[in-house]
């Protein structure tokens, strides 16, 4: 149970790390959401089921959820 924690913990860490470097050119959407601590969090924790679920990486995570954050985004 410990060496799950240790890896939550560590994913956040790394998901967190990500997140400050964030790029108000390239995922504005999601930038601007991240400066209230619930919506944050709630990136986070979305983040880590893209993860953990659906096998994406951190990055690959932030970009899908730029998209579905973009009211402008569509797909063809």
């Amino acid at each position: 149970m410990d060496e799950i924690k240790k890896l939550m913990d560590q994913l956040t860490n790394d998901i967190n790390e990500q997140l400050d470097l964030c790029d108000i050119t390239d995922t504005p959407y999601l930038c601007s959401a991240l400066s209230d601590n619930l919506k944050r969090r709630m990136l986070v924790d979305k983040i880590i089921d893209l993860v953990s679920f659906q096998g994406l990486t951190i990055s690959g995570s932030i970009l899908l959820l730029e998209q579905e954050l973009n009211p402008k985004y569509t797909l063809d």
